[in-house]
């Protein structure tokens, strides 16, 4: 009589869970929006053409239109997310340029992102402070705007003239010399007393 075949205990799989680091969570944030917001192929705003026009809502639920803005000033536009890490490093030079530029110059930060996540970012922090912070006018994320713009991820800004057209477009992290070499051709005949603020901005006599 043939002898059973033993059978060897073998125990449970183990459940490993782990949890993702806030980089992590920030990389997929980024990637997750600019799958979202524009497809592949979606055409791209470009330097020298018209700004598309827009009518967004400030989170107060004021309204905000672009053209109208672009009346008497020019306008920075940055589109921008909860957790992106590179729209963090952005804000200081943001905001010093919204807050030197104030009577010629409309910052607006179209967040990519539902207002009530924008809602809680921006309570855990100071951020983009002089700029109007935009969502849709229906109470949404504004993805209908980015596709607009051709917007392959945040932070990507472009800088609007008052006739209308995008006279610098930037995808990635802002700092400060890059809106020192662009803002002085932009903003030299919004207002007789731009100059000699154009000089102080760049340290000069």
């Amino acid at each position: 009589m043939a002898t059973p075949a033993r059978r060897l205990a073998v125990p449970p799989p183990t459940c490993r869970t782990s949890f993702p680091t806030p980089a992590t969570l920030a990389l997929a944030a980024l990637v997750w929006c600019a799958l979202a917001v524009n497809p592949v192929g979606a055409a791209m705003t470009v330097v020298g053409e018209p700004a598309g026009d827009f009518r967004l809502t400030d989170l107060q639920g004021r309204a905000v239109h672009l053209q109208q803005l672009l009346e008497d000033r020019s306008a920075l536009v940055l589109f921008s997310s909860v957790g992106c890490i590179p729209c963090e490093e952005s804000a200081p030079a943001v905001q010093r340029v919204a807050e030197r530029f104030a009577d010629r110059l409309e910052v607006l930060c179209v967040m990519l992102s539902e207002p009530s996540m924008v809602r809680h970012w921006l309570a855990s922090g100071a951020r983009y402070p002089g700029a109007r912070i935009l969502v849709g006018p229906d109470g949404s994320a504004p993805y209908a705007t980015a596709r607009e713009y051709g917007v392959l991820g945040t932070p990507t800004a472009f800088l609007i003239g008052q006739d209308g057209s995008v006279q610098w477009r930037h995808v990635g992290r802002i700092t400060t010399e890059q809106l020192d070499d662009v803002l002085p051709g932009i903003l030299a005949t919004a207002a007789p007393d731009t100059a000699s603020d154009i000089l102080a901005l760049r340290g000069e006599p």
